[in-house]
């Protein structure tokens, strides 16, 4: 008897650990609820310097990163990703969620490997894609 579909996605992500950047506190805070219940261990920030403080960004275990494009003080996600990144041996999968619909964004994010999601993210999409990119 094969278990069903939902169950089998949801061990994938079940005990994620996911970094999400995003200076909008309550999508930091919609997200990280959203995240939790399926399982998966967040840690929440608002910029770089704040992940930086809240996890060990050269050594610290994570699964995936999800970054917001336009953060504080003209920081882009993709620079977010890029300086996190560019400090691991391996670098961590990254998702992009952005309002910008603008076709050289995409572009960007496809040159550094990043997937990206258009806002508004349905919690279904999101949890698909998030499911690839730990799966890779």
């Amino acid at each position: 008897h094969s278990r069903d579909q939902s169950t089998i996605l949801s061990s994938q992500i079940l005990g994620a650990k996911i970094w999400f950047v995003d200076n909008d506190l309550g999508i930091c805070e919609a997200m990280r609820l959203l995240m939790t219940r399926w399982g998966c261990e967040v840690i929440t920030a608002s910029s770089y310097d704040d992940l930086r403080e809240l996890a060990d960004l050269q050594h610290g275990e994570c699964d995936l990163l999800l970054v917001d494009y336009h953060l504080d003080n003209d920081q882009t996600g993709i620079v977010v990703a890029q300086q996190i990144n560019e400090n691991r041996r391996v670098a961590i999968p990254t998702i992009m969620i952005s309002a910008n619909y603008k076709q050289e964004l995409r572009e960007q994010c496809k040159e550094n490997n990043i997937f990206f999601l258009n806002k508004p993210v349905k919690p279904l999409k999101l949890r698909m894609i998030m499911q690839q990119c730990i799966r890779q």
